[in-house]
């Protein structure tokens, strides 16, 4: 089994970064969501268009009732977000949460899932970002 090698402690300080982005955004979202929504809000492209609505028709809707506590509300919205989407956030928080907690206590350098993830997303990225060149002796 290959073992994955843990990134650079700069690398780290980015995905620290992202992860405080979405968790500012999600509190954004649980004091100003409603009115966020309702001021900024586009018009379905599909609805407009085609006259039928599309499978996430209130998903952002049902994202901040799910924030706000009214599941019976997000599942009015859009079903699929309500049961699909908010167990998978909900893992996502808790298991970030328990290894940030990890890390602090054992003072060892791990990975959570949130992180493997951006490491994904962000690795085809990674030949753009300057790096130091080995020197050769």
């Amino acid at each position: 089994m290959r073992r994955i090698r843990m990134p650079p402690k700069k690398f780290l300080y980015i995905a620290m970064a992202v992860r405080l982005a979405v968790w500012a955004g999600i509190a954004l979202l649980l004091l100003f969501g409603d009115q966020i929504i309702r001021e900024n809000l586009l018009p379905c492209f599909w609805v407009q268009n085609f006259g039928k609505e599309c499978a996430t028709c209130g998903a952002t809707r049902a994202v901040v009732s799910i924030l706000h506590g009214d599941f019976a509300g997000a599942a009015a919205y859009n079903p699929v977000v309500a049961f699909a989407l908010f167990p998978i956030v909900s893992f996502l928080l808790v298991s970030d949460f328990a290894v940030l907690l990890f890390r602090f206590i054992t003072k060892r350098r791990c990975l959570s899932l949130f992180e493997y993830i951006f490491v994904v997303f962000a690795g085809p990225l990674a030949p753009l970002t300057p790096c130091k060149r080995e020197t050769s002796r």
